[in-house]
């Protein structure tokens, strides 16, 4: 399946690992995931929901209920303590509390300077050379 326009776009911008679920691209986080709402609004959806069921989780869900709810992010589901929001993804502020509350992390950018990049190649050639004279 492949991931809609403004999903990938999203995912790039925040260097976002995207698991597909046969229906949709989301990504997923420990309390929740985002996802596309194939609108012409443009909005994304943040899903609260559990991983697992727990009295602790249940606590967890309610509290980042109450933080999407302060953020100014739009309601559109409530079901006990799974709920479910719409943020705009060109505005980073709601798109950093929807990480925030739903665990989503983005994935490490590694970034080396020349230099770097030349020690580290001289280094790895150097152990591939140790294992090859050790075998």
């Amino acid at each position: 399946m492949q991931a809609t326009e403004k999903m990938q776009r999203f995912a790039e911008t925040y260097n976002l690992k995207l698991v597909d679920t046969g229906a949709e691209k989301i990504a997923v986080g420990k309390f929740g995931e985002i996802a596309d709402m194939d609108d012409l609004d443009g909005s994304l959806r943040l899903r609260i929901i559990p991983a697992d069921r727990a009295a602790e989780v249940d606590k967890a869900l309610r509290i980042r209920f109450r933080l999407a709810e302060t953020g100014g992010l739009r309601l559109k589901v409530k079901f006990y303590a799974e709920s479910i929001w719409y943020f705009d993804p060109n505005n980073g502020a709601e798109s950093r509390l929807a990480f925030k509350i739903s665990g989503v992390r983005s994935r490490a950018r590694r970034v080396l300077s020349p230099e770097r990049r030349e020690k580290m190649i001289a280094v790895l050639a150097a152990a591939r050379e140790a294992r090859k004279a050790a075998v």
